[in-house]
């Protein structure tokens, strides 16, 4: 598992290069964080313009 986590770069290419490199999941919000992630509405519409739908949470469980 490869997970994008705190302090990730607002630079969508590089956030994309990492998700298609194998990068499964990533940390959403700033919560227990010490740096800014990009907002929940940026990371949506970073995953609407390269194709990709999240899971729901509940099927994580």
């Amino acid at each position: 598992m490869c997970r994008l986590e705190a302090c990730r770069s607002t630079c969508d290419e590089m956030q994309a290069l990492c998700l298609f490199a194998g990068a499964n999941s990533i940390c959403v919000g700033d919560t227990l964080l010490t740096a800014d992630n990009p907002d929940v509405d940026h990371d949506g519409a970073l995953f609407r313009r390269l194709g990709l739908k999240p899971m729901a949470l509940e099927t994580l469980h």
